[in-house]
């Protein structure tokens, strides 16, 4: 009776000023109060600490690991001096982060999380030689130390990442979102649950309506701190989001929502739920008022920009050298396969709603767009050698021609033929906004959605590329290329 006297007058707090005095006295909001936020705050450092600590220890181990396989096999070894180990040991790391190796919410357990976690390897592998050759020297004997920077991370990547699935159900254990709370209606977190499908995160989402927020539902829903210890490491980890429709109705318990979340649970807005948790936008309304929420750096004379200009003709232009024999392969086998053009032209949308023709070759019979504007599993309309291409993603090399022309980037939301863009632009009021930056080859949706067939995969992958379109930055875009490598050797995604 107690306990729930204290929860009805902590829910209505008269003033944000008592709300924060609550803070200092945690009785008065939950049991646990600040001491359980300080803890849920410790606690994802000390995650984040303690695997840094055990991956480098674990990089010493595959140092001396490669140093006695290089004895035993007679090989002279010079191991370079600890700055040139610490520059490869923090690539690894680097390419580890990006693929989510220090999360707590990573499935470490998944096929996918496994396949990327090797790909950053590897390119942690190539990377570190390389800044090893900018910022420093392999000393006197090259060739067994260039070969022993090489082998070092490919045995530290396997040993890691068999630490990680050991460790999994302990990850699981203290998982920073257990269970979710929506303050919405059921419709809201309907949209919600099925965007942390997609983005394959296992949480417990429940659902409470305004009305019975305001009412006491809240605190009963959360309980006290005894009660949410009885479940070993469930503390600290419910987060309550605050759906659009719940809005100026939470007037009234705005100071308690405060204290908890100076203390104890942590509370976010719709939108910002989204973006830092679910890495989607909600693109289930008609309002495009998150655009205002935050500065949009999409000028052309933004840093960012020049730099992945930049970064796009070098790539382009490296890959149409390096590919130029699989090209001209390629166009003869596709003109002896079928009759038509080895270079298949079509009018896409690009930056600002600008048209541009895209060049891809041809994987379909001459004019197959009579029969249709998307492309089904089976098509009939596939040639022989065009299934090969799809598989592979060879078809898709043409399109450097367009990054170096400008009307690409090799990262950005996928360009869309302009029959398809009138139709999704009648159906999805925020289409439009995926045209803020240049389309790409490969992108955020790409690498999380796979191929869409239809108005239901357009608003899913819309959601990914809004998400990139206000999140855009070098880090998100390493992380893509990763995620990339995983579809591309995964042959996953697209058809």
């Amino acid at each position: 009776m107690k306990a729930a006297t204290e929860r009805k007058a902590a829910l209505h707090h008269d003033s944000y000023r008592s709300a924060l005095e609550a803070w200092h006295h945690p009785s008065t909001v939950l049991d646990g109060g600040r001491t359980g936020r300080n803890r849920a705050v410790l606690s994802d450092s000390a995650w984040r600490f303690a695997w840094v600590v055990l991956d480098v220890l674990t990089w010493a181990c595959s140092a001396a690991l490669c140093a006695g396989a290089f004895r035993l096999l007679q090989i002279n070894l010079f191991i370079p001096n600890p700055r040139i180990l610490l520059i490869s040991c923090a690539s690894s790391l680097f390419a580890g982060w990006l693929v989510g190796a220090f999360d707590r919410d990573t499935r470490f357990r998944s096929l996918r999380f496994a396949s990327e976690y090797l790909i950053a390897g590897a390119v942690g592998s190539i990377l570190g030689p390389g800044l090893v050759a900018l910022f420093g020297n392999y000393g006197g004997a090259f060739q067994p130390s260039r070969f022993f920077l090489f082998v070092m991370p490919a045995i530290f990547v396997v040993l890691s990442l068999q630490m990680r699935r050991r460790f999994r159900p302990l990850s699981g254990k203290w998982s920073s979102i257990h269970r979710v709370i929506v303050i919405g209606s059921s419709e809201e977190a309907a949209v919600l649950a099925r965007a942390m499908h997609l983005t394959d995160r296992e949480v417990q989402l429940e659902q409470i309506d305004t009305a019975s927020a305001v009412n006491g539902g809240l605190t009963a829903a959360l309980g006290s701190g005894s009660e949410r210890s009885q479940e070993a490491g469930n503390r600290d980890r419910d987060t309550i989001v605050i759906a659009p429709s719940a809005g100026g109705a939470l007037k009234s318990i705005s100071p308690f929502l405060v204290s908890l979340h100076s203390s104890s649970v942590p509370v976010f807005s719709w939108s910002a739920f989204w973006s830092q948790r679910v890495r989607m936008h909600d693109c289930s309304g008609d309002s495009a008022d998150w655009l205002f929420e935050k500065h949009f750096q999409l000028s052309e004379s933004s840093t960012y920009w020049h730099l992945k200009r930049f970064s796009d003709i070098v790539m382009a232009g490296a890959g149409l050298l390096l590919a130029l024999p699989v090209l001209l392969l390629t166009a003869l086998v596709i003109r002896i396969d079928s009759r038509g053009p080895a270079i298949f032209r079509q009018e896409r949308i690009g930056l600002r709603g600008a048209p541009f023709t895209i060049y891809k070759f041809r994987t379909m019979q001459r004019d197959a767009e009579k029969d249709g504007t998307t492309t089904t599993v089976d098509d009939h309309r596939l040639t022989r050698v065009g299934k090969f291409l799809r598989k592979f993603r060879i078809d898709e090399i043409p399109q450097l021609l367009n990054v170096l022309k400008g009307d690409m980037s090799i990262i950005g939301p996928r360009p869309e033929w302009t029959v398809c863009v009138k139709n999704y632009e009648s159906q999805l009021p925020c289409y439009h906004l995926r045209h803020l930056v240049k389309p790409g080859i490969t992108g955020w949706a790409q690498v999380n959605y796979p191929y869409g067939e239809n108005a239901e995969d357009a608003r899913n992958k819309l959601a990914f590329d809004i998400h990139y379109v206000s999140n855009a930055s070098l880090v998100l875009d390493c992380c893509i290329i990763l995620k990339t490598l995983y579809v591309l050797f995964g042959r996953v995604g697209g058809r």
